[in-house]
């Protein structure tokens, strides 16, 4: 591929975003005066009229600890040359997108991607890619009420950065410039560059193991991953993919990674121990961003206007959800996933937390069998919980068929005993229906 059909791809399709984020548009619910209405769509999904037309929303990323959501999301609009932190974004909590809950940050040209870097206990660096004006933009403090002047810094770096990846102890960020071909290495704190090795021909995403220990970098141009050694820069391995491989997201034990292929309209599922490929997968037109949780990859399909859903134990597309316009970006927090559509400034919303249905349980407060169900639609699998309200307690857990089932026998420990609660939600308040608590007589 030439140098020339390269940039007017990036012309095309904008610059990348990594992922990871969420918020629900709850139907019906009052709005206050700056939110604009939110459109029904398949799977109980909505979309929500922010940030607007012409503005360009890219890159979406949420805040975690220890595996938790913090209900803190960050998201670029490469229209405006700025990035939105907002607060309280939950789906209980009704977080609409509103003036009340965001915070309004100056970037350089064209924001693209964002990396967390866990630089204290409580909070996160956030640095943004401005593949526009050669720069990063670092913000220390970005949730709203929690920022001063002083917390936002501007990073030159020179060439194209596109993507971008922390390390997992987050003293190291990873950027993939695409006009040098190269792959920097910044110190998060003093935000200096320590090192660069050049890589194939138009990086854009980048990876990195969950030990640390290993970078993965695609190449739009080469069509492939090349895999590096995060100490020496060395290159372990080279992976060809598909066409055009984009952005890349590593499962969290570290073993298989998937890469949305933009020119084949494939994923490729990768073998992270031996480094290869191992099966893909037919997704929708032009796929960019993608996010993983327990059972799925969630895939934007830039030329499709939806996200496709990919079981990844059957490594198969098991529904496919109608977005805005040319959807990008992608992110999971907690029970909910979102989707940024670049062509029309929305942003849609996906929920993953279902009702329980079919309920039982028998035995004592003790010790209890309980069976219960999750109701998504078809295809998609639900994550269910039981836990002691009052005390510890041991559960061993069987699902069922596609795990939106499952059994459980949960024994009491410690304290004297309450209840039992079931949940859809094990990161924080219920919403109707997605919890039952039942006590023993």
């Amino acid at each position: 591929m030439s140098r020339r059909t390269y940039l007017n791809i990036t012309r095309h399709l904008g610059t990348p975003v990594l992922v990871s984020a969420m918020v629900l548009l709850m139907s019906g619910s009052a709005q206050a005066a700056d939110d604009v209405a939110g459109t029904p769509l398949s799977y109980g999904a909505s979309t929500v009229n922010w940030p607007g037309p012409g503005s360009i929303p890219k890159a979406i990323i949420s805040a975690t600890r220890d595996g938790a959501p913090l209900h803190q999301t960050l998201v670029t609009v490469a229209g405006e040359s700025s990035a939105y932190g907002f607060t309280n974004c939950s789906r209980w909590t009704g977080c609409r997108f509103n003036a009340a809950d965001r915070s309004q940050y100056a970037t350089g040209a064209n924001p693209s991607a964002i990396a967390l870097a866990q630089v204290r206990p409580t909070s996160s660096f956030a640095f943004i890619t401005n593949s526009g004006s050669g720069t990063l933009t670092l913000l220390k403090r970005w949730v709203p009420g929690d920022f001063t002047e002083g917390d936002l810094v501007t990073v030159p770096i020179g060439g194209e950065p596109t993507g971008i990846a922390a390390s997992p102890g987050g003293d190291r960020v990873y950027v993939a410039d695409s006009q040098r071909n190269l792959l920097i290495v910044l110190e998060t704190r003093t935000q200096t560059p320590v090192s660069s090795v050049a890589v194939p021909a138009g990086p854009w995403g980048v990876g990195v193991s969950p030990d640390g220990s290993r970078l993965y970098v695609t190449s739009l141009e080469a069509n492939v991953v090349v895999v590096l050694d995060s100490g020496t820069l060395s290159t372990i391995a080279t992976i060809p993919v598909g066409i055009r491989p984009a952005n890349i997201a590593v499962a969290p034990d570290g073993a298989t990674a998937y890469v949305t292929n933009n020119g084949s309209d494939t994923v490729s599922v990768v073998n992270l121990v031996t480094n290869e490929v191992i099966s893909t997968v037919t997704v929708g037109s032009q796929p960019w961003g993608l996010a993983l949780d327990s059972f799925h990859v969630f895939v934007a399909d830039f030329g499709s206007d939806a996200v496709s859903v990919i079981d990844r134990d059957k490594r198969a597309v098991v529904a496919t959800v109608r977005t805005g316009d040319k959807p990008f970006g992608v992110a999971i927090e907690g029970g909910e996933v979102l989707v940024t559509n670049s062509g029309d400034g929305t942003i849609t919303s996906i929920p993953l937390t279902p009702p329980i249905v079919n309920l039982s349980m028998s035995g004592s407060l003790k010790q209890a069998s309980i069976t219960a169900m999750g109701a998504l639609p078809t295809g998609l699998r639900a994550r269910l919980e039981v836990r002691w309200k009052g005390g510890k307690s041991s559960t061993a857990c069987v699902r069922k068929g596609n795990a939106n089932q499952v059994t459980c026998v949960a024994t009491q420990v410690g304290a004297k005993p309450k209840a039992w609660i079931v949940t859809s939600n094990p990161w924080g308040a219920e919403a109707s229906g997605t919890k039952q608590t039942v006590v023993f007589k």
